[in-house]
């Protein structure tokens, strides 16, 4: 299931720009978002104006985030997962995939990638995220995906408002 998202945020690209490599970013979030209990820069490279990074993020223990067809199925651990990511800086990208923490036998069922980019736009930025959710379970992969991509587009809600008051401050 694709999904896309904007949002316009306050400040210039460079300013956004040192937002996003700033030692900062992943505990500002963690204090931030109230879904998270942990996010973890685990690696983070640059090299020819290219950023490489793994960043682990652990939610919070919340049952009622797991759909009913889910619940027994999903334990807490498998809500845990790993973004790798790219940034180009001369393009203003940023490629992703989510690594789930499923059981072996699990991965080949779920894909999860995607894009940010970013364009000046109206006196701010304007974050324009494009990505895709798979789950390849017969009956419930749909309804999986629906509510993968719902809480996807919650997250990216909560990050752009933090990074739009963290541009805000200046």
């Amino acid at each position: 299931m694709r999904f896309s998202v904007e949002h316009q945020l306050p400040g210039t690209l460079a300013r956004l720009e040192a937002l996003l490599v700033d030692p900062g970013l992943y505990a500002r979030l963690e204090r931030a978002l109230p879904s998270l209990e942990r996010v973890e820069l685990l690696a983070n490279d640059e090299a020819y104006g290219v950023i490489r990074r793994r960043v682990r993020y652990t939610p919070r223990p919340d049952p009622s985030r797991v759909p009913s067809f889910g619940r027994g199925r999903v334990t807490p651990e498998m809500l845990i997962w790993v973004e790798e990511s790219t940034y180009d800086r001369a393009a203003q990208r940023i490629d992703y995939v989510v690594e789930p923490n499923l059981p072996e036998r699990w991965r080949d069922r779920f894909e999860s990638r995607g894009a940010f980019t970013f364009r000046a736009e109206g006196g701010g930025v304007v974050r324009r995220v494009d990505g895709e959710v798979v789950v390849r379970v017969p009956l419930v992969g749909l309804l999986a995906e629906r509510a993968l991509v719902k809480e996807a587009r919650a997250g990216f809600d909560a990050d752009a408002r933090v990074l739009a008051s963290w541009l805000a401050d200046g």
